[in-house]
């Protein structure tokens, strides 16, 4: 996976000053994290993001793009399963988000695909 991880974490870091508490910078913050391997600050920040989404909407989608970044598939599967669930619009892009690669030989993949009805299911 290659990138620029630092500037990426900057990026994040930076929105939020500008928006405190916003879930979705948060959960940006989370996944650069999560994709410079920095697990431990990853979780921190996603844990962050659980505590506010009692008083703030989390798409479980967005959230389930930190946890497939993690390889945590049960709670991938988990938060998009929730996502189909509230009709989070994020969830269409499942099928075509390279976030979700890892995930498409999984037969709970192309149920999520199925019960979106989204055109690419088998």
């Amino acid at each position: 996976m290659g990138g620029n991880f630092a500037e990426a974490i900057d990026k994040a870091q930076q929105a939020i000053e500008f928006q405190p508490e916003n879930p979705m910078y948060q959960i940006g913050l989370a996944a650069a994290f999560a994709a410079a391997g920095e697990t431990q600050r990853a979780e921190k920040e996603l844990n962050e993001v659980l505590r506010i989404s009692d008083e703030k909407y989390v798409s479980p989608y967005l959230l389930a793009t930190v946890y497939v970044t993690l390889g945590d598939r049960e709670k991938t599967f988990e938060q998009l399963q929730k996502a189909v669930e509230i009709h989070d619009t994020w969830i269409n892009w499942v099928a075509v988000d390279p976030q979700f690669e890892a995930l498409r030989d999984d037969a709970r993949y192309e149920e999520i695909l199925r019960l979106i009805k989204h055109p690419l299911a088998k």
